[in-house]
């Protein structure tokens, strides 16, 4: 997986433990709900299931889809928080099957 992809794989991941952590059930809620998970209950059966197809995105190229913006390649140190978090969970609400 490129540098860039990893990098805001590594942000959305961060976030995801932040939020958990913080024991704020609005936000962990609001981010199930973003994934397409919001009737799960448990927080790790979501991160479980976010990260089976993580796999498949280790086969990207840099400009095949995934987290890339208007088809160009991200810098080095990725797009970011926002855009990984929004594209992730695009990506998991509409192509997973059994999503909300």
């Amino acid at each position: 997986m490129p540098k860039n992809c990893s990098n805001d794989i590594q942000a959305v991941i961060a976030h995801w433990d932040q939020v958990i952590a913080s024991g704020n059930t609005t936000a962990s809620d609001e981010l199930k709900t973003l994934f397409g998970m919001g009737r799960v209950v448990h927080p790790d059966d979501v991160v479980g299931t976010l990260c089976n197809p993580l796999w498949n995105w280790q086969e990207l190229s840099p400009t095949s889809g995934g987290m890339n913006s208007a088809s160009k390649s991200a810098p080095a140190s990725g797009w970011g928080l926002e855009n990984a978090l929004s594209a992730w969970a695009n990506y998991s609400s509409s192509t997973l099957p059994g999503r909300e």
